[in-house]
C-alpha cells in the first residue's frame, strides 16, 4: 500500500466518521433539552431515554470527533505541504 492509497484510505474514513457524527450529534442535543424539558424536546423522547442516551453517547462523540478531526488537520497539512 502506497502513500496515495493511504491518503485515500483516511479520506474515507475521515468522510464516513463525519456522517456518524451528524446523527450522534443531533441525538446528543435533543436528548440534553429532552433532559433539561426545554422546547418541545421532551414530548419527543422521555426523560429515562434521553438520560441513558445523553449519558452513553459522550464516548463514541468524542472518539469519532478526534478521528474525524485529526485526520482532517493531517490532510489539510499534507496538502499545505505539496
Amino acid at each position: 500500500m502506497d502513500r496515495k492509497e493511504v491518503f485515500v484510505l483516511l479520506s474515507r474514513v475521515s468522510r464516513i466518521s463525519a456522517w456518524l457524527l451528524i446523527p450522534i450529534v443531533g441525538l446528543y442535543i435533543i436528548s440534553g433539552y429532552s433532559m433539561v424539558g426545554k422546547y418541545p424536546f421532551n414530548e419527543i423522547m422521555k426523560l429515562d431515554v434521553a438520560n441513558w442516551l445523553h449519558l452513553n453517547m459522550d464516548i463514541p462523540l468524542v472518539i469519532l470527533f478526534v478521528l474525524h478531526a485529526g485526520i482532517e488537520c493531517l490532510l489539510r497539512v499534507k496538502k499545505f505541504l505539496e
